[in-house]
């Protein structure tokens, strides 16, 4: 009999410790994705708040296709038939 207690005295101490090494592991998760979420959403803030305060004097996709310069436009052969 003194067997069977010691027996389940030691598995009862390791399914303790399994089961707070998990809630540890998922506190410390969760407070790190919580963290992640928060630093994403100020750097997405402060992107917005940057671009409505100095925004760009252009797109650099569209500077590139439509900037006029003196060899014109990427576009103006292609459209040229469509102009009136």
């Amino acid at each position: 009999m003194a067997v069977a207690v010691v027996f389940f005295a030691v598995t009862f101490v390791a399914a303790a410790v399994v089961f707070f090494a998990g809630v540890a592991f998922l506190a410390v998760a969760f407070f790190a994705a919580a963290f992640l979420a928060a630093d994403f959403l100020a750097a997405a803030a402060f992107t917005v708040v940057r671009a409505a305060e100095d925004p760009p004097e252009r797109l650099p996709l569209g500077a590139f296709l439509t900037a006029t310069s003196f060899l014109g436009s990427f576009f103006e052969p292609l459209t040229r038939s469509l102009k009136p």
